[in-house]
């Protein structure tokens, strides 16, 4: 099937597309971006709403494939793939 850092490429820029960040901005961009979409999403602003669970969920993981090392981010994306399945979907 597919390659493990074929798809750490694909979930590095999906990651990038959540975050509404370019690919190559700073490290510092990255968690200002992630802290300000944590604070609009955090579900404690929406007691009750999954879906702002789910996009917390997302935003975290976003953050953790783009400033953790490749192999800590590849452990990252199979704990929320499971089965197979896409987080981002």
């Amino acid at each position: 099937m597919n390659d493990a850092p074929w798809d750490l490429v694909r979930e590095r820029k999906a990651a990038f597309e959540l975050l509404g960040l370019a690919e190559g901005v700073s490290p510092k961009d990255i968690r200002e971006a992630y802290l300000v979409l944590a604070k609009i999403n955090h579900p404690d602003k929406h007691v009750g709403d999954v879906s702002a669970e789910d996009g917390m969920t997302k935003i975290n993981l976003a953050y953790r494939i783009l400033c953790v090392p490749e192999s800590l981010a590849e452990k990252h994306i199979k704990k929320f793939y499971g089965d197979g399945g896409s987080i981002w979907v």
